[in-house]
């Protein structure tokens, strides 16, 4: 049987973790602590796997049953839901990472400058405006 907002919000601690089954591999984990995790069980590739949807309550009932449904449509299509996470995880700490201002050259002597609102490309003229206003500065 499905959960219901209700039963969800009124899922009591005990001693030991305890999971509340929604439907097609969706369920509430209830912490000894009180917190409530949503978790969805899969197999892929023969080996079974779980896969955190959030928490409860910043994590509704609806939402964590359209994560789940988001995760089964990507194993219909043979990607492992987990993989994905990992892999936008990766991108999303390349692109804080990633340095202010990126610089390069061109072939023709501009200079090309990039940050993470837009790009830049200054002509061989103007770089070399640029290295005199620079060298005047540091006298």
């Amino acid at each position: 049987m499905p959960l219901t907002d209700t039963v969800v919000d009124r899922a009591t601690p005990r001693n030991r973790p305890y999971r509340q089954a929604d439907e097609k591999g969706l369920c509430l984990l209830v912490n000894p602590s009180g917190s409530k995790w949503w978790r969805f069980s899969y197999r892929f590739g023969g080996k079974h796997q779980t896969l955190s949807m959030g928490v409860y309550p910043d994590v509704s009932l609806d939402l964590a049953r359209a994560r789940r449904d988001e995760a089964r449509a990507l194993l219909i299509e043979g990607i492992n839901p987990s993989e994905v996470r990992k892999h936008n995880r990766l991108q999303a700490v390349a692109k804080i990472k990633r340095p202010l201002l990126q610089f390069s050259m061109t072939e023709s002597g501009g200079l090309f400058i990039e940050n993470r609102n837009g790009k830049m490309l200054l002509s061989a003229e103007q770089v070399s405006a640029l290295r005199s206003f620079l060298d005047a500065t540091k006298e």
